[in-house]
């Protein structure tokens, strides 16, 4: 087995992960459960207490960048994966300048339609 053929068995087995750990991470959000999914220390805006919690968020983002790693190592786009679409929703989430961002709830269940979807590149 070649190196090239570990890296991407690597890649697919961390996006699997992620996967998983979204779905039932969004799931929670979805129903009400947990509105600091998308609030990642790295895009916390500086008015924000830095005692709110972010562990899930920021594990979320640490396992994306592990994505987006083994993307730029493959030469593979990231821009097609789903760790790729939870960083932008987590950017959206931070941008209080955007009024229509929705709440956390409401990012989570638009992506888990997403997800669900037949037609999500995420899942190609």
């Amino acid at each position: 087995m070649g190196r090239t053929t570990k890296t991407y068995e690597r890649l697919d087995a961390l996006e699997a992960a992620f996967r998983e750990q979204l779905i039932a991470q969004l799931t929670t959000c979805a129903a009400g459960r947990n509105d600091l999914l998308f609030f990642a220390s790295r895009f916390r805006p500086p008015h924000y207490p830095k005692s709110l919690s972010t562990e899930v968020a920021d594990e979320l983002v640490a396992q994306a960048d592990a994505i987006r790693a083994l993307c730029v190592k493959l030469r593979s786009p990231f821009s097609d994966t789903l760790a790729s679409r939870f960083l932008e929703c987590v950017r959206r989430w931070a941008d209080h300048a955007d009024h229509h961002r929705g709440s956390a709830r409401t990012i989570a269940v638009g992506l888990l339609a997403e997800i669900q979807s037949p037609s999500t590149p995420a899942e190609d």
